[in-house]
C-alpha cells in the first residue's frame, strides 16, 4: 500500500525536514509525494514550469516527484498559456523530475483535451483532482 501525500507551496519545506529528519529515507518507498504548480501568470513557458518544478524538489530535498499536478487549467482566462504549461508537464515528466503527471480543478472538456495531448506526447495522465463544492 502507498500513500499520497500532497504537498502545495510552503508546506514542501516542511515535508522535507519531516522525511530527513528521521533519517529513514526507505520510508520514501511506501510513499507517493504529490505536489501541484500553479499557472501564475508569469510562468508563460515550460521553462517556467520546470523551473518551479525544480524549486519544490529543492525546498523538499528530493531528487524526484511523485506526481506533479498543474493547479488549474488557463483556459478560461489565459487561453494562450495553457499549452505551454502541458509542455511543462511533458518536459518535467521527460527529464525525470516527476514519475508521473496529473491535473486539479480541471472541467471534462479541458481533462479530455490535456488527455490526448500528453497521451500524443508519450506522457500518461495519472492523476485528475477534483474538487466538489
Amino acid at each position: 500500500m502507498s500513500i499520497i501525500l500532497f504537498v502545495c507551496n510552503m508546506n514542501s519545506c516542511i515535508i522535507g525536514v519531516i522525511f530527513f529528519s528521521s533519517g529513514k529515507k526507505r520510508v520514501q518507498d511506501n510513499i507517493v509525494i504529490a505536489t501541484k504548480l500553479a499557472a501564475y501568470p508569469w510562468r508563460l513557458t515550460p521553462g517556467q514550469f520546470v523551473n518551479a518544478c525544480k524549486s519544490s524538489l529543492d525546498r523538499m530535498e528530493l531528487e524526484q516527484i511523485g506526481i506533479g499536478q498543474l493547479h488549474w487549467s488557463t483556459a478560461n482566462y489565459a487561453p494562450f498559456q495553457e499549452k505551454p504549461l502541458w509542455d511543462g508537464l511533458v518536459s518535467m515528466y521527460d527529464k525525470g523530475l516527476v514519475r508521473a503527471v496529473g491535473v486539479s480543478n480541471y472541467g471534462p472538456k479541458q481533462l479530455e483535451k490535456i488527455y490526448s495531448y500528453l497521451k500524443d506526447r508519450g506522457v500518461p495522465l495519472c492523476s485528475a483532482q477534483v474538487h466538489n463544492l
